[in-house]
């Protein structure tokens, strides 16, 4: 845990929790863990490589970086209410980047800022600072840290049990990874979360948030089309083709008719009644 600086090897596991910090301290209690105390925490990690420039992988950065840990308590512990270290974390790391193992190697400082302000002097790089508020939950000797961490999420932190320590590495974590399974919490399934490069990446590359849905409308039917109503227009007038005159001819002569005969007077005398 915060306070066990152990020069030994020692195994743990990270996980993301995808429920509200809530339910998920209700989850705890009905568990039989039950609330210990609460922290605040702020980790400063320093590298000489230019973080701003060049793409460090994880095992290349985690190797050359320390941190200032800066930790706050809302009691007193051996009569002091803070701890400042300068830490070196040294990692055991797989082939596909997951932790096995760490060995955490501690000095206690009295000034966190004057500390920053010294590896900025020597020109090392602040390529990370996580800031959490941390909760300590406690079910007999058994400890487990609730991380909160500023703008980032919520995560759990088990370490290795004490009655594990002649246990092989892989025995170690696959009984933590059976033990965190069975609080039956909704987590994401990654069980070696580095949470301060995981921060680091999502700063350097920041993903795309999706754009948000509208809100689902009834179907409506489409509107007939009204009808262009073209100005009024007068009808241009029908021109028609006037006849084409033809030359006048001369009027032939006109010959008079002949004069009617004389009609002839039956003379009397001539028939008569029989």
């Amino acid at each position: 845990m915060l306070y066990n600086l152990s020069m030994d090897m020692q195994s743990e596991i990270t996980v993301e929790v995808t429920c509200t910090k809530k339910k998920l301290f209700e989850l705890l209690e009905k568990n039989g863990f039950f609330f210990k105390e609460r922290l605040h925490i702020t980790d400063y990690y320093f590298t000489h490589f230019d973080v701003d420039k060049l793409d460090i992988g994880f095992r290349q950065l985690a190797k050359n970086s320390c941190l200032i840990r800066d930790v706050k308590l809302e009691r007193k512990y051996f009569g002091s209410d803070g701890i400042t270290n300068l830490l070196y974390k040294r990692k055991e790391i797989d082939a596909q980047n997951r932790v096995q193992s760490e060995q955490k190697i501690a000095c206690p400082i009295s000034n966190a800022n004057q500390a920053k302000r010294i590896f900025t002097l020597m020109g090392l790089k602040n390529w990370c600072t996580k800031k959490m508020t941390g909760y300590v939950f406690k079910k007999g000797d058994f400890e487990m840290l609730v991380q909160e961490i500023e703008g980032f999420g919520l995560f759990i932190e088990i370490e290795q049990f004490e009655n594990q320590k002649d246990d092989t590495q892989q025995k170690i974590l696959n009984r933590l990874i059976r033990f965190v399974n069975g609080l039956e919490i909704p987590i994401k399934p990654d069980y070696h979360v580095n949470i301060a490069y995981a921060m680091y990446m999502h700063q350097r590359y920041p993903e795309k948030k999706p754009a948000p849905k509208k809100p689902a409308t009834k179907p409506t039917q489409p509107k007939p089309a009204t009808p262009k109503i073209q100005p009024a227009t007068k009808p241009e007038p029908k021109v028609t083709p006037k006849p084409t005159l033809k030359p006048k001819e001369a009027p032939k002569p006109v010959t008079p008719p002949p004069a009617p005969e004389p009609e002839k007077k039956a003379k009397k005398g001539l028939f008569r009644k029989k």
